[in-house]
């Protein structure tokens, strides 16, 4: 069958014959040079695109590096609890465990307290001492003294204990005439807002909200029910701490025996253990932020501190980290006596008066005597009376700890 198109490949053919003809004049060895020439000029160019290769493989393979690390970093976990003896332990691995403990713990405790907050601010300022002066010492309003010590007589108290937010200490606060009653620890570690506020005073609890604590005070003895559920790391230093606190929270109510049940790991440790008061311990002030109470704070003794002396002497240190300052003067001199259960205090600083800084350092003094086994402090600071205290004579050890007081 045939077609009436014409033939390309004849038309392409016809037009070619058609243009016209070129001829090159140059000469061959100058045509040759000229080539040659611009070989040569171009071969710089094709070297430097070559070298842009080794920075660009350079920043993506830092960029690679940089994504392995980060999702290394993403596969941290984060415990609850804390570890009081991280001092003995490696510095690196100690600040790790402490900083995600506290995270957790301060994360869920934040979600309770944030619950509470607008319902309880109010009763809990009227319940919070007044913020100190810039210095205790300078602080004479003698009708606005703090203290931190008492002796109730026939009270409801209910005794507790709270880690620092640095998770370096425990502090115990004792709540006096609340309308909880006081072998029922549980309940109120939940409703401890309508009282004070934790988190103005960088305090949180170790989950005790979440164990089941039966209180049997005639028999003197405790037992907590603490399951896998229970969410504060096993370790050795938070285990001390429990115990610690669990102490600062039982010995006043004369337990004698704390039986721990379940399958937590911290019972793997001991689950039978007889509560103790503190020993070989000093006290020092402790304040959150410059307008949150003060408080006074247990430090247990270091290999240091040999004796009362020696806690004394500690006493004037500042531990600025942890909010904990001196309760004693720096310069002051101090000189010790003792016969039997009564010790003798001097001490001699121009600081010294009707103020506030004089009484919190009489009290902060007397928890200190009564952790090495004083029954009574007899102080000569040049002074014969500081708010209530009167030195003229012997002063009896305390018997609590931190009152914050409820009903009147």
């Amino acid at each position: 069958m045939t077609t009436n198109h014409p033939d390309p490949n004849k038309n392409i053919e016809k037009l070619l014959k058609q243009l016209p003809k070129i001829e090159n004049t140059q000469e061959k060895d100058a045509l040759y040079r000229k080539i040659q020439a611009e070989i040569n000029n171009s071969e710089p160019k094709s070297k430097n695109k070559k070298r842009l290769f080794l920075p660009v493989f350079t920043i993506i393979g830092c960029l690679i590096i940089l994504l392995i690390t980060w999702n290394g970093m993403g596969g941290f976990s984060f415990y609850t609890g804390s570890d009081i003896d991280t001092r003995q332990e490696s510095t690196t691995d100690s600040s790790k465990v402490s900083e995600m403990q506290k995270a957790q713990i301060m994360e869920d405790a934040s979600i309770e307290q944030n619950t509470l907050k607008e319902n309880t601010e109010e009763s809990s300022q009227e319940l919070l001492p007044p913020v100190k002066d810039q210095s205790l010492f300078q602080y004479a309003d003698e009708d606005s003294f703090v203290y931190r010590t008492d002796n109730p007589d026939n009270q409801n108290i209910i005794y507790t204990s709270w880690a620092t937010e640095d998770v370096q200490y425990v502090l115990p606060i004792s709540f006096i005439n609340t309308d909880v009653p006081a072998n029922d620890v549980t309940n109120f570690n939940v409703r401890v807002e309508e009282y004070v506020s934790l988190e103005a005073n960088g305090l949180f609890n170790l989950e005790f909200d979440k164990l089941e604590i039966n209180i049997n005070q005639d028999e003197k003895r405790a037992e907590i029910q603490i399951d896998n559920a229970y969410p504060v790391y096993s370790s050795s230093g938070n285990y001390q701490m429990f115990r610690y606190m669990l102490s600062d929270m039982l010995v006043p109510l004369g337990i004698e025996q704390v039986v721990l049940n379940g399958n937590h790991p911290f019972i793997e440790q001991q689950n039978n253990f007889s509560p103790q008061y503190r020993t070989n311990t000093l006290y020092k002030i402790y304040q959150f932020q410059d307008d949150s109470p003060f408080w006074l704070i247990p430090i247990p003794a270091n290999y240091q501190v040999q004796s009362f002396s020696d806690a004394l002497e500690e006493m004037k240190k500042d531990e600025e980290a942890f909010h904990v300052t001196a309760v004693i003067p720096p310069e002051a001199e101090i000189e010790i006596s003792d016969n039997g259960d009564l010790v003798n205090v001097a001490i001699t600083s121009s600081l010294f008066g009707n103020n506030q800084g004089t009484v919190t350092m009489i009290e902060a003094i007397l928890l200190t005597a009564k952790s090495y086994g004083y029954e009574q402090v007899r102080f000569d600071i040049g002074i014969n009376q500081a708010g209530n205290y009167q030195l003229t004579e012997p002063v009896d050890i305390p018997d609590i700890i931190n009152p914050v007081y409820g009903e009147q």
